[in-house]
């Protein structure tokens, strides 16, 4: 689609706007962070970044939507901003997930019969707290290696989630094709944490959306052999800590498992809201 067949109202934001949207989103850092990041990455002006507008009367924006390859991120300062005008917009467009704030997703959900639109509780990192020793018990990595994956062993990790029952049903299928993705983010800058047991990845952590204030940590799992050791905790506490040493003002997680929030708790991460994915059938 060319930019000529934008709904009314709605314009592709040039390369000399960046710091004014940066300002915009950065109202609300930690729901931005991968505009934020993308945006700082890629710039306005790519191919494989662009952030669509609809100006606000009294200037500046009433709400904007980040396109980064086949997902898009929607932000805007109004609780009350037209869903019905977002929707009118995304309906141009091909796209497989709208993430956000998700009071904001809720909105638009209302336009999306069938869709499904979930929720994750955003939790924010300032300063990592020590983990508490575990009691009567050995060192859980005892035995195992750990470091960071280089881009040529994103294969490990995909193997990893394969393995995982809340991330298998993602992968199956698709394995090469997920490695190969992981593999170019890896090189554009994401960070992966693991440890091994012999040449057998076991537990692993990872950064991504990585930018000047902050990174997400995500894709942190466990293998069923080596659970209730601590890895998980282990890899995410030296991940953020080394992240932090290297200048982030914060960390930002999601989780929808309240025992993993409780681990994120111990780690010094605290709830700063809701975040929603919407998947919805993508239109040609």
């Amino acid at each position: 689609m060319s930019e000529t067949q934008l709904p009314a109202g709605v314009r592709r934001a040039a390369g000399a706007e960046r710091g004014e949207i940066l300002s915009y989103v950065g109202a609300q850092p930690e729901y931005n962070l991968f505009i934020i990041g993308d945006i700082e990455n890629f710039g306005l002006d790519g191919g494989d970044c662009a952030v669509f507008v609809k100006d606000a009367p009294g200037g500046g924006y009433d709400w904007l939507v980040l396109e980064y390859m086949g997902d898009r991120v929607l932000y805007s300062h109004n609780p009350d901003y037209d869903a019905a005008e977002v929707f009118g917009f995304l309906q141009t467009r091909s796209f497989r997930v709208v993430s956000g704030k998700y009071s904001l997703l809720q909105r638009l959900y209302a336009y999306y019969p069938g869709a499904r639109l979930s929720r994750t509780y955003l939790s924010r990192l300032d300063r990592v707290e020590p983990l508490p020793p575990r009691q009567g018990e050995e060192d859980p990595a005892a035995g195992l290696g750990f470091y960071a994956l280089a881009p040529d062993e994103a294969e490990l990790l995909i193997g990893l989630y394969c393995q995982l029952d809340e991330w298998a049903a993602d992968y199956a299928g698709r394995e090469a094709q997920a490695a190969a993705a992981k593999r170019r983010e890896m090189e554009r800058g994401d960070r992966t944490y693991g440890f091994f047991d012999g040449d057998r990845l076991v537990a692993a952590a990872s950064a991504t959306a990585g930018n000047s204030r902050s990174a997400m940590v995500v894709g942190v799992g466990t293998h069923p052999d080596y659970r209730g050791r601590g890895l998980a905790s282990l890899a995410v506490s030296r991940l953020c800590r080394d992240l932090m040493k290297e200048g982030r003002e914060f960390l930002c997680l999601f989780y929808n498992n309240p025992a993993a929030g409780r681990i994120y708790h111990r780690l010094g991460f605290r709830e700063v809201g809701e975040y929603g994915m919407l998947r919805a059938e993508a239109k040609d």
